[in-house]
């Protein structure tokens, strides 16, 4: 069990302690493959290690292999697509999501991963829906309904009304998107209904700002902050939160999941500073992910 616990602790570390650890000879993953090579759980937290670090590609290869080894585990299935769309490899990524649904019939997440794929590779968004629909069929769960992933494919067909009359059933979900509020503020301004998105924009930055004062940040409320001020025109503000926020939460902290990235490059958008948006989208260079969340093509 020294993997499982280990594995906890070491997705848990700070950046210097992440950093400091050599995934493929020092640590005590590489001690317990080195005895068990075929042990999945020391495989597939290597490969945690391994993404934090940048080290994406050797990360894939283990995650595989823990996945191969052990095939009925959720985790490691799901792992292999997210690495592959974090790489651009969108078709390979489609394929181990065929795979985790053929593996797991009865589980919604691999539809919905597969979704984002088919809009990350080519703004398909009827490949998406149809991807989502075939889920609804064979999954009695209202995870299936989808509602949140449903707005943004709206949002990207230009179908905004609709989208607006599904978020209110959204919540502030995670993943990629951004809080209910933001959301909606974006659609009212694609709509160019002005004073509305800024009433929005303005009821984010009135909750941001309390909660920053009080500390109650890693810099996730400031990237956020950063587009409500964007949105309410002030530019110089939206500036300096973003780059306060990338101070607390440097890319170098985690190479892999780091949801600034997204927040910041749409900020810079909203700015009309593409240079700066296409270089947050490039963090690390060739290795991040697209950057869709709910923001329509333009």
């Amino acid at each position: 069990m020294v993997a499982r616990r280990q594995g906890v602790f070491y997705r848990d570390l700070d950046a210097e302690k992440i950093r400091a650890v050599d995934v493929e000879t020092g640590d005590e993953f590489a001690t317990v493959l080195r005895a068990q090579p075929s042990n999945d759980e020391a495989l597939a937290f290597t490969c945690y290690v391994q993404r934090k670090q940048g080290k994406i590609e050797k990360a894939l290869v283990n995650i595989k292999r823990a996945s191969e080894i052990n095939p009925v585990r959720q985790q490691w299935a799901m792992d292999v697509p997210e690495i592959l769309i974090f790489l651009k490899r969108f078709s390979e990524a489609a394929e181990a999501c065929d795979r985790a649904i053929t593996l797991f019939p009865g589980w919604d997440h691999p539809h919905r991963v597969k979704a984002w794929v088919c809009l990350y590779r080519d703004g398909a968004t009827g490949e998406a829906r149809k991807v989502l629909q075939e889920a609804s069929k064979h999954i009695e769960s209202a995870e299936t309904e989808y509602p949140d992933i449903l707005a943004v494919l709206d949002v990207f067909d230009g179908n905004y009304e609709e989208a607006l009359e599904r978020l209110p059933s959204t919540g502030d979900v995670g993943g990629p998107f951004l809080p209910r509020v933001l959301r909606i503020a974006q659609i009212h301004g694609y709509m160019d209904n002005t004073e509305l998105a800024k009433k929005y924009y303005e009821e984010a930055r009135r909750n941001y700002e309390p909660q920053i004062a009080k500390g109650l940040d890693g810099g996730t409320l400031r990237s956020r902050l950063a587009i409500a001020y964007a949105g309410l025109g002030d530019k110089k503000k939206a500036i300096r939160e973003a780059e306060k926020a990338m101070e607390m939460f440097p890319v170098t902290l985690d190479a892999f999941f780091h949801p600034q990235i997204t927040a910041l490059a749409h900020m810079y958008m909203m700015l009309e500073d593409h240079e700066k948006a296409i270089d947050q989208s490039r963090v690390p260079a060739d290795q991040r992910r697209p950057v869709v969340s709910s923001f329509r093509q333009e």
